[in-house]
């Protein structure tokens, strides 16, 4: 193993055999690359190292280890390789940053290794599914679980709670199920918030994978709806998030920026003091909603 070219970075040699527990609690990793040639990350391998923000896996990485990466607090991006055959219990167990994953070298009909991810992972989840022939975009709802007890019976039931909970289903059998995840659209508009139904509607707008049309368009009509609420998120983290401003701009790919909404989304983009946001809606009015010239008849 050697560090990268900042504190805190480390790359895995493909041909290094490492043992349980090798660096369960290493305090000072921040982001691992595991080199192509590893097939097999032991138990607790990763476990409690509580800085570590991103991970990336190889496309050789065949089997990941009970624990593997348990109470990691601070990991939010997980890069992992479609191949994967094995997910040990508990692999992200209290993992509560994982917010981004990408699924890399998937091909239709093998889609197992999402569902062995997302097993351990009730926070609200944004995959990036990447597919020989397109890219897909799923943003899962979070969901939470209890056990409650039957006493007569002296058994224990887990009892679920939110949408996502359903949305995981959808990945329950050996093909990920597109049509099944769009058709719990109203049901998540019902019961998410517009934060989290926005989020779902830009993503399958933007890598429209298996998206049929009329779902698109249900997508799309949401954005429609809470514009003025997504546009105000959205330019409000953008000040630290990049890809904020990005999903801002893409409105106006979907179509769901028109000549009588656009006024009010560049007030709200000139009360942030956003420069570039307002720049671009300026250009996108002068583009798309060019005001018509007056004709004089003599």
């Amino acid at each position: 193993m050697r560090t990268g070219s900042r504190a805190g970075e480390w790359e895995l040699s493909g041909t290094e055999i490492l043992e349980p527990h090798a660096f369960e609690g290493r305090g000072e990793l921040r982001r691992v690359v595991v080199q192509e040639g590893m097939t097999v990350l032991p138990d607790y391998a990763f476990a409690e190292c509580r800085g570590l923000a991103e991970v990336i896996l190889p496309s050789t990485m065949l089997e990941l280890g009970r624990h593997a990466f348990y109470n990691c607090r601070g990991l939010a991006f997980l890069s992992v390789p479609a191949g994967l055959a094995s997910v040990g219990d508990g692999a992200f167990k209290n993992c509560p940053a994982l917010r981004y994953i990408t699924f890399y070298g998937m091909r239709s009909g093998e889609d197992q290794c999402v569902r062995k991810i997302l097993f351990d992972i009730e926070q609200e989840t944004e995959l990036t599914l990447e597919y020989d022939d397109g890219t897909a975009r799923l943003v899962m709802p979070q969901y939470d679980y209890q056990y409650v007890a039957n006493e007569p019976a002296r058994i224990f039931s887990e009892v679920s709670y939110g949408t996502g909970h359903y949305y995981r289903k959808c990945v329950n059998a050996r093909e990920l199920q597109f049509d099944s995840y769009d058709r719990l659209f109203p049901m998540s508009r019902r019961e998410n918030s517009v934060r989290t139904v926005s989020e779902q509607c830009m993503a399958r707008l933007r890598f429209p994978y298996r998206l049929s049309e009329p779902a698109a368009d249900a997508y799309r009509d949401y954005l429609k709806e809470h514009l003025e609420e997504t546009a105000e998120r959205l330019l409000a983290e953008s000040a630290a998030e990049r890809g904020a401003l990005e999903k801002l701009l893409w409105l106006g790919d979907f179509g769901v920026l028109t000549r009588e909404n656009l006024p009010r989304v560049l007030e709200l983009a000139q009360a942030a003091r956003n420069a570039e946001a307002v720049a671009w809606l300026m250009e996108y009015r002068s583009t798309h909603f060019a005001a018509e010239r007056k004709r004089f008849e003599l």
